[in-house]
C-alpha cells in the first residue's frame, strides 16, 4: 500500500508542478511579460526527477516532446532508455534517440552517441568514432563530454592514451563543474601516485558514495593522509547508509573488527565491526558477533546471527548451531551437525555431538550410525560409546573387544576409557585371561597392555611385549599399533624406528587407519625416506587409502610430487581437494598455475574461504604486489587470525612497523616480531636484520643484524644469506 500511495504522491506532485506552470504562463501573458513556453518547465521539471530511475514521469514528458522534434527532449529520452530511468534498459533505442539529437547538433545526444559506440551498446564499437563524437561535444562544452574525453586519454587501453592531454581534460572538466569530474580526476592523480593532490580534491559529501569510497581508499591505505582505520569504516557505514548501494563491505569490517581485537582485544569497536559485517552479509562477521553476543548472555540473538552463518555454508557455525541447539531443538541440531559433518575440519567434533543428540533422543538406530562412523574416522567418545555398549554383552568375544577399545583410549590418555578400562580388567581379569589362553587376539592384546602399564624395569613389562607379539601374530592390528607406539617413541623398550614401522605396516595390512597413517608419515620424513623404495612408500599410502585414512590423500600427493610423478600427484590432491582439504587446493594452484591459471586461481579462492593460512598469504602476497596495502593487510590478519600463521605474524609485524595497511604500531611490531622469531620464522629474522643494519627504528648494530642474518641463513632465507655475503 505504501508503495501505491508514494506512486500517487508522486503524481499529484507533477500534476500539481504542471498546472502550476501552465496557470504562471497564463497570468503572464495577461500581465503583458515575457513568456516562458509551458514545455521548457515541463522539461526542467523532469530533468530534476531524473535522478529517481523508478520515476516514470520523467521518461513520459522526455518521450513526448521528443516526438514532437524537440533534440533536448531526444537526448534525455535516449539518456532514459540508457540507464533504464522510468522505463526498461534498451540500448538500441537510447542510441536511436542520441542519433536524433545528434543530428541537430544537440552536445548531450553527441556525447551519448560517443559512449554507444565507445562502449558497443545499441551498435557496434567504433573507438574512432567514438573519439570524434566525444571531442566534437567537448569542444561545444558539455561538461560530461569533457570528462568522457580525459577518461579516454587516461586509459593505457584506448589507442590514444596521453598522460599530458588527460590531465588537462580533467582540469577543464573540474572547471566546467562536471558531475564527479574531481572524484575522477583524484583517481586518476592516485594511479599516477600524486597522493596529496588527489586527497585535496575530493570532498566528503554525506551523498556522494563515489567520493566516500575514495576517501575510505585513502584512509585505509594512508593516500595523501594518515591511515585511519576508524575513519575509514566511519566513511564505510556512511556510504552503505546511501540509496541503491550494492556494494558489499563485510569483508573490511571483518578485517577491522580482527585487526581491533587482535591489537586492543574486543573493544566496542570490534564488536561494531563485526556487527556491521554480520548485517552486510559476512559470514565470517556473523559467526563473531554471534560469539560475542553468546559470551554476553544473548542467547537468542546469538543462535539467530550463528544459524545466518551456518546456512551461508560456514562449517564452523554449522557446528557452533548444532551446539547451541542441542537441547532444545535436538532434529534441528542433528541438521546442522550433520553438513558439519562435511568438512574435515569440523568432522570429528560433530559426530560427536551428533552421538550424544541420537542418545538422548534415544534414537538407537541413528545413534549407532554415527558411533560407527566416528569409530571410522578414529573418534574416541563414539568408540568409547560402542565399547560400552559390547562390555556388558554376554557374548566373550563381544565383551573383549569392548575392553580392547578402551585399552586404545587409556594409550591415547582419554580419562573416561581409562576408568572404564581399569575397572573392567579389575573385575573380569578371570574371563579375559581364559579368552587369552583359548587364543583370542583381543584378550591378548588388552593382557600385553595391562603387562606394559609398569616401569620399564619391571618384569611385567617383557611378558606385555610378548603378549603384544602373540596377539600381533593371531592379526591384531592394535597390538601393531601399540608395537610401533612402543619402538617409536622409546618407552618400554629401546628406540627402533624402523621396527616400528614394520609394526605400523603390519598394522596398515590389517586395514587400521592409524599404523597406516602413522607409518606412511615416518616412511617419507626426511630421515628415513631413503631407507625404502619407492614400490614400498606407494603400497603403504595405498593401504592408508584401503583403510580410509583419505586425510592422507594429501601426503601421498606430496610423496609422488618427491618422486616426480606430477601426473599423479595431481590426481591424489584433486582427491583429497574433493574431500575439503584446502592444503591439497593449494598445490593444486601450484601445480596448475603455468597450465589453466583460471583453474589455478579457482582452487585458491576456495582453499581461501576454507580459511587456509598459506593460501591467505599467497592472495595478501598478490595484492601487496598490485600496490594494495589494506586488501594485503587484511589477508594476513585472516591467515594469522585463521590458522596462527607463524609466516602471516611476520609479515604482520613488517607491516605494523611500516604503517603498511594498517596504523603504524612499533609495539606490536615488536611483539609479533619477538612471537615470530622464537617460533622458528625465517622471514622476520630478515626484517630484525635490516631494521638493525639501516638503524631505521632502533640504534644501528651490525653485530645483532649479522646475528638475526646468521639464524634466518640457518633457517632457509636465501635473502639473509645474501645480506651477509654484502656484510662480510
Amino acid at each position: 500500500m505504501k508503495k501505491y500511495n508514494h506512486i500517487l504522491f508522486s503524481s499529484i506532485c507533477t500534476s500539481f508542478f504542471l498546472t502550476a506552470a501552465v496557470f504562471a504562463s497564463q497570468g503572464n501573458k495577461a500581465a503583458g511579460k515575457t513568456v516562458v513556453p509551458a514545455g521548457e518547465h515541463e522539461m526542467t521539471l523532469a530533468k530534476s526527477m531524473v535522478g529517481d530511475s523508478r520515476n516514470v514521469n520523467a521518461f513520459r514528458i522526455f518521450q513526448k516532446y521528443a516526438e514532437q522534434g524537440n533534440a533536448e527532449a531526444e537526448a534525455w529520452l535516449g539518456k532514459c532508455y540508457y540507464d533504464g530511468i522510468g522505463t526498461s534498459v534498451n540500448y538500441q533505442k537510447a542510441y536511436r534517440y542520441f542519433s536524433r539529437a545528434a543530428r541537430k547538433n544537440n552536445p548531450r545526444g553527441i556525447n551519448g552517441v560517443a559512449v554507444c559506440k565507445h562502449y558497443g551498446h545499441g551498435t557496434r564499437i567504433d573507438l574512432r568514432t567514438a573519439f570524434n563524437y566525444y571531442k566534437k561535444a567537448a569542444d561545444m562544452k558539455f561538461p560530461l563530454a569533457v570528462l568522457n574525453l580525459a577518461r579516454v586519454y587516461a586509459d593505457p587501453n584506448s589507442g590514444i592514451y596521453d598522460e599530458k592531454i588527460s590531465e588537462e581534460y580533467f582540469k577543464k572538466a573540474v572547471e566546467l563543474k562536471a558531475k564527479d569530474a574531481e572524484n575522477y580526476y583524484a583517481l586518476f592523480l592516485i594511479g599516477k601516485k600524486r597522493y596529496d593532490e588527489a586527497f585535496s580534491l575530493i570532498k566528503e559529501d554525506p551523498n556522494d558514495l563515489f567520493a566516500l569510497r575514495l576517501l575510505v581508499q585513502c584512509y585505509e591505505n594512508g593516500l595523501g593522509t594518515e591511515v585511519d582505520i576508524k575513519k575509514a569504516i566511519s566513511l564505510r557505514e556512511q556510504s552503505r547508509m546511501l540509496p541503491n548501494t550494492r556494494i558489499s563491505d563485510g569483508d573490511s569490517f571483518y578485517a577491522a573488527g580482527i585487526e581491533e581485537t587482535l591489537v586492543n582485544g574486543k573493544t566496542d569497536f570490534a564488536r561494531r565491526c563485526f556487527e556491521l559485517g554480520a548485517n552486510y552479509g559476512n559470514m565470517y562477521s556473523m559467526y563473531e558477533y554471534a560469539l560475542i553476543l553468546k559470551a554476553a548472555g544473548s542467547e537468542t540473538e546469538a543462535l539467530n546471527y550463528m544459524l545466518r552463518a551456518a546456512d551461508a555454508g560456514y562449517d564452523k557455525a554449522q557446528f557452533e548451531a548444532g551446539q547451541m541447539l542441542c537441547k532444545k531443538e535436538p532434529d534441528k541440531a542433528a541438521k546442522y551437525l550433520t553438513l558439519a559433518t562435511l568438512s574435515s575440519r569440523t568432522r570429528y567434533n560433530a559426530v560427536t555431538y551428533l552421538s550424544l543428540v541420537y542418545r538422548d533422543t534415544k534414537n538407537l538406530k541413528q545413534q549407532n550410525h554415527w558411533n560407527l562412523f566416528g569409530y571410522s574416522i578414529g573418534n574416541t567418545f563414539c568408540r568409547n560409546e560402542m565399547a560400552l555398549s559390547k562390555i556388558t554383552s554376554r557374548d566373550d568375544r563381544d565383551f573383549v573387544l569392548g575392553v580392547a577399545w578402551f585399552a586404545l583410549a587409556l594409550i591415547e590418555n582419554n580419562d573416561f576409557g581409562s576408568r572404564q578400562f581399569y575397572s573392567c580388567v579389575e573385575k573380569n581379569y578371570e574371563r579375559l585371561r581364559k579368552m587369552a589362553d583359548a587364543g583370542d587376539g583381543n584378550a591378548l592384546f588388552v593382557l600385553g597392555v595391562v603387562g606394559c602399564l609398569s616401569d620399564k624395569k619391571h618384569p611385567n613389562v617383557n611378558m606385555g611385549l610378548n603378549l603384544l607379539k602373540m596377539a600381533a601374530e593371531k592379526g591384531n592390528a592394535y597390538a601393531c599399533y601399540v608395537l610401533g607406539n612402543i619402538y617409536n617413541n622409546g618407552i618400554l623398550a629401546y628406540k627402533n624406528v624402523p621396527l616400528a614401522i614394520e609394526w605400523y605396516r603390519k598394522g596398515a595390512k590389517l586395514k587400521y587407519a592409524p599404523s597406516a597413517r602413522k607409518a606412511a608419515n615416518l616412511m617419507i620424513s626426511n630421515e628415513y625416506i631413503s631407507q625404502y623404495s619407492l614400490k614400498e612408500i606407494i603400497e603403504t599410502f595405498d593401504l592408508c587409502i584401503a583403510s580410509g585414512e583419505l586425510s592422507m590423500l594429501y601426503t601421498y600427493g606430496l610423496a609422488a610430487l618427491y618422486s616426480k610423478d606430477t601426473v599423479k600427484a595431481e590426481k591424489l590432491f584433486r582427491d583429497a581437494a574433493k574431500e575439503g582439504d584446502a592444503r591439497a587446493m593449494v598445490e593444486l594452484y601450484k601445480l596448475l598455475l603455468n597450465k589453466n591459471k583460471t583453474e589455478a586461481l579457482r582452487f585458491l579462492d576456495m582453499a581461501a574461504k576454507r580459511q587456509d593460512g598459506e593460501a591467505e598469504i599467497m592472495l595478501g602476497d598478490a595484492e601487496a604486489a598490485m600496490n594494495n596495502p589494506r586488501l594485503a593487510f587484511s589477508w594476513y590478519l585472516k591467515a594469522y587470525h585463521h590458522s596462527n600463521s607463524n609466516a602471516a605474524l611476520a609479515k604482520l609485524a613488517k607491516c605494523w612497523m611500516n604503517g603498511y595497511g594498517c596504523s603504524v604500531n612499533l609495539d606490536m611490531f615488536w611483539n609479533a616480531a619477538n612471537t615470530a622469531f622464537k617460533n622458528g620464522s625465517p622471514l622476520i629474522c630478515l626484517t630484525l636484520g635490516d631494521i638493525y643494519m639501516e638503524g631505521s627504528i632502533v640504534p644501528k648494530d651490525l653485530k645483532k643484524a649479522k646475528f638475526y642474518y646468521e639464524e634466518g641463513k640457518k633457517r632457509g632465507n636465501q635473502d639473509c644469506t645474501i645480506r651477509l655475503k654484502k656484510l662480510k
